[in-house]
């Protein structure tokens, strides 16, 4: 079991939602619990990134969305 990620950005893609074009984010805390407000209903793309770790998208359904849990790996160096 990994640890909770704080600073974790957690973005929504912006279909369906005319408040903000781009998508609402937010940003996981101590936890790694963030909370997204105002998402319509309807299948969305959320994309989770943090500095020097692999970014992680998930494909959500209305509905079927609850308090699931995703693991990030940190990213590879670059061997020189």
């Amino acid at each position: 079991l990994s640890s909770p990620l704080e600073g974790v950005t957690v973005l929504v893609d912006g279909s369906g939602i005319t408040a903000a074009p781009d998508g609402p984010q937010a940003t996981t805390n101590s936890q790694g619990v963030y909370t997204l407000e105002n998402i319509s209903i309807g299948t969305h793309i959320i994309t989770f990134t943090k500095a020097d770790y692999q970014t992680v998208s998930v494909t959500v359904v209305a509905g079927k969305f609850n308090e699931e849990e995703w693991s990030m790996q940190p990213q590879k160096s670059k061997e020189k």
